[in-house]
């Protein structure tokens, strides 16, 4: 008997040394530590990248309000790597489903196991524990198989997810600093944001002030060629021929000149040009200014940049720019009416030259054609005193007595004949000169003409004027 109570003994001792083995090792049978730790490592790799893929209340808060290019582009990257980390969470989390669900079928069989602990703390005989022992420890046997193989199927897809899961980390890693980033220049950007509204507001002055200044300057360069034509045209050939206003047609342009010069003084004591010129480059350098990302000393220089500009332009002695366009093309109208007076004197002159040579022409062909009239009578007479001395010749010679009165007749016909040839004589030699005198003054004219065309050339140079007037003349002539 009591050495069945020490077999006994000795059996439970085997048993609950045997079945604590089994406890201790029954997780690692079942590969559930294992598979636990890969789990987590997937899990914990998941929860950070859904956590990563939230959007960030500060960002999506300021993101509309503070921006600029730089933060435009950062958070361009950022959204890019949010889908990207997005895409492969999906891809992580289609892995970690089958290996949860195959890590649930071995820890299901291992907890069926579990019963090993009722075998040790039973009241059963010792030979009834050793078979129950026996039994679970086939049952482990049986079932080792599936286990292993969901275990390897656990550790392929983990193997398959650890490039993923390092794809993962970076993105992560990568998401967080380009959050930083945005966070940080959102911030940069809040601070210079009032620097920014001000350099904004004098450009938009400039810009303002400088389109409407814009359209003094072409006036001003029409203004100046305006008074180059004149004072090329007191220069000309032209305006030296007797024009009797030149004088006074000179103290005109002096004083507009002098009234334009007062005017673009009073406005701007300086070259208008250049300082429109300096503007415009400003504002185009800095166009998209409120776009840019800038170190907060930077944009505390253009401030300064900034002032500078905007003092120049408020340096102006006018901010009526209305009347000062108003006076400036008032002054080139008075000028171009005064070239234009200019243009008619000259056509006046040259036209009434033209008239005048023409009017001496016309004066000696009606002397040479009244020359030649007298001819003709003088030459009907001379024909008339042929026929009757003649007559009175044949009636002498045909009379037998001596006729005093005829021959006295006679004679003072001879008498007034020979006066008649004088005075023809005469006339044919006057006709003689006038007509040379009549050539000669039609080749002089005939020259002037090329004159008169030149002039007429140089007075379209500065016009667009036709002068059909002396065409017409010169045509006539």
């Amino acid at each position: 008997k009591e050495k069945g109570k020490l077999l006994a003994n000795l059996y439970n001792k085997l048993i609950t040394y045997v079945s604590e083995k089994i406890d201790k090792n029954l997780d690692s049978l079942y590969f559930i530590s294992k598979s636990e730790s890969m789990i987590s490592e997937f899990e914990d790799t998941f929860k950070a990248g859904t956590e990563a893929s939230k959007e960030n209340s500060s960002i999506t808060a300021d993101y509309a309000r503070y921006s600029n290019l730089q933060i435009i582009d950062i958070k361009s990257k950022y959204d890019y790597k949010i889908t990207e980390l997005k895409k492969y969470l999906n891809q992580l989390k289609v892995l970690i489903s089958p290996m949860k669900d195959l890590y649930n079928l071995n820890s299901l069989q291992k907890d069926q196991r579990d019963s090993v602990r009722s075998i040790r703390s039973s009241n059963s005989s010792p030979q009834e524990k050793v078979s129950a022992l026996l039994n679970f420890l086939s049952k482990i046997k049986e079932e080792n198989g599936t286990v292993l193989e969901n275990f390897k199927n656990i550790e392929r897809y983990y193997e398959q997810g650890k490039p993923l899961k390092g794809t993962l980390e970076g993105l992560i890693k990568m998401i967080k600093t380009y959050e930083q980033d945005i966070v940080n220049l959102i911030d940069n950007e809040k601070h210079n944001r009032s620097y920014k509204d001000d350099i904004k507001n004098k450009i938009i002055y400039i810009t303002e002030k400088t389109d409407a200044i814009k359209d003094i300057i072409p006036l001003n360069e029409e203004v100046d060629n305006i008074i180059k034509q004149i004072e090329k045209l007191f220069n000309e050939d032209l305006f030296h021929e007797g024009l009797p206003n030149m004088e006074k047609l000179k103290k005109e342009k002096e004083k507009i000149k002098a009234t334009i010069k007062s005017l673009n003084t009073n406005f701007y004591d300086g070259d208008l040009k250049e300082l429109v010129d300096d503007m415009l480059n400003f504002v185009y350098k800095h166009s998209d200014f409120y776009d840019q990302a800038y170190a907060k000393g930077d944009v505390v220089n253009l401030q300064k940049e900034a002032e500078q500009e905007y003092e120049k332009i408020t340096k102006l002695k006018s901010n009526n720019i209305p009347q000062m366009l108003k006076d400036l093309k008032s002054e080139s109208k008075n000028l171009s009416e005064l070239k234009d007076t200019m243009m008619d004197e000259m056509l006046n002159n040259v036209h009434q030259d033209i008239s005048n040579v023409f009017e001496q022409i016309r004066n000696k062909y009606k002397d040479i054609t009244t020359s030649l009239s007298a001819y003709k009578e003088d030459k009907q007479k001379f024909e008339k005193f042929k026929v009757d001395m003649i007559q009175t010749k044949n009636e002498l010679l045909g009379s037998l007595q001596q006729n005093d009165k005829k021959l006295s007749e006679a004679n003072n016909m001879y008498e007034e004949f020979l006066a008649h040839i004088d005075t023809t004589t005469n006339r044919e030699k006057q006709m003689y000169n006038q007509a040379n005198a009549l050539k000669e003054n039609l080749a002089n004219v005939q020259s002037k003409i090329s004159s008169y065309q030149g002039k007429i050339e140089k007075l379209k140079a500065h016009t667009r004027k036709n002068y059909e007037k002396i065409k017409t003349l010169l045509q006539t002539f």
